[in-house]
């Protein structure tokens, strides 16, 4: 019964796309702090930070039309 009564947005592909484009920029952090050199960690976290920006958008954008779509 819980199953059903779960969040459809779980289920979601997209959603779980996103969760995706949000651990691999942090796992290649973490790389880049154990592997590489500094140089490579500093370009690590710009790109990590450059994917979450665009994963803060994407999850806006998604939210608002999931609210919208739930509205009809």
């Amino acid at each position: 019964m819980s199953e059903n009564n779960s969040s459809p947005i779980l289920k979601d592909k997209y959603f779980r796309l996103a969760w995706l484009l949000l651990i691999f920029p942090i796992y290649k952090l973490i790389e880049g702090i154990i592997v590489h050199n500094t140089t490579n960690v500093i370009i690590y976290a710009g790109s990590a930070a450059g994917l979450l920006i665009i994963l803060i958008v994407t999850s806006i954008i998604y939210t608002k039309a999931i609210k919208k779509r739930a509205q009809f």
